[in-house]
């Protein structure tokens, strides 16, 4: 299950997990500003999680990890339907297997 706010800049994802699963979420980025745009994205992820986050679509959108829960995100002026990334989610080996919750925003930034 997921939702997101009305500007599109924050999301949570709410999921089943047991150890061996992974879920797959994909986050559009569409760029309507007629500049190339820069972003961090911050995740509030439990400890028995693991995330990754991928840019899907072709190279519009691109991202660089700065800590285990926020990226640096940039979004090309030519970014539009099908650019993005994905969230790899998985829990670790040890996760009790239950009810897990992931929220997320996007703060812009300037380059």
């Amino acid at each position: 299950v997921s939702t997101r706010n009305d500007e599109g800049t924050a999301f949570t994802v709410a999921m089943e997990l047991n150890v061996g699963e992974t879920v797959f979420v994909t986050l559009f980025l569409a760029n309507k500003s007629g500049a190339d745009a820069s972003a961090i994205l911050e995740l509030n992820v439990p400890k028995a999680i693991d995330v990754e986050v991928e840019e899907v679509g072709g190279t519009d959108v691109t991202e660089a990890q700065l800590s285990r829960n926020t990226w640096l995100l940039v979004v090309k002026k030519t970014a539009g339907l099908g650019d993005g990334i994905e969230l790899t989610i998985e829990p670790k080996d040890d996760a009790t297997p239950g009810f897990y919750t992931i929220s997320g925003r996007l703060v812009q930034v300037s380059h």
